[in-house]
């Protein structure tokens, strides 16, 4: 079995942790570590949990969403781009 995650660092509580799972020819997407609920992400405070994962399992590759720009004119950095993505998520995923 193989895996690859895929990880979307927030700068608030809401950060999103996923794994794509190989098993024979079938793939299953997955939730990880402490994103049980989907529409509840956790803030993860440091990356030992993921580290322990990559040591525990056959992890192919780690795939990490972060910013590498921020908006000067919105206080808490988010750029259009962010507030557009953000408006076609379902109420309930929204932070």
């Amino acid at each position: 079995m193989v895996y690859f995650l895929g990880i979307d660092i927030a700068g608030s509580k809401n950060t999103w942790i996923v794994v794509l799972k190989s098993e024979k020819d079938l793939l299953e997407l997955c939730p990880l570590l402490s994103l049980e609920n989907p529409f509840n992400p956790n803030y993860i405070e440091d990356f030992s949990l993921i580290i322990d994962f990559c040591k525990k399992y056959k992890v192919l590759g780690v795939a990490f969403d972060a910013p590498l720009s921020f908006s000067l004119q919105n206080k808490r950095g988010f750029r259009t781009s962010d507030k557009t993505l953000k408006n076609l998520l379902p109420p309930k995923a929204k932070s």
